[in-house]
């Protein structure tokens, strides 16, 4: 996520960083794209998604990692 934005982890420590689900091309926002607990859930902006913070793959490069 960009700098200025963060969320609580369960310790109350600030994250900035999230895991996504880099495979749901449908996500617009952190929230749609964020994977991990539901408790963080509502913690995770809707702001839309950077195009700087999107990594597409080929299928070729998919089938590498399978």
């Amino acid at each position: 996520m960009p700098r200025e934005l963060s969320f609580p982890d369960k310790d109350g420590n600030p994250r900035y960083d999230i895991r996504m689900k880099w495979w749901d091309a449908s996500a617009r926002n952190y929230r749609e794209a964020f994977l991990g607990p539901d408790s963080a859930l509502s913690h995770i902006p809707e702001d839309p998604i950077d195009v700087a913070h999107l990594i597409e793959y080929s299928s070729g490069e998919l089938q590498e990692t399978i």
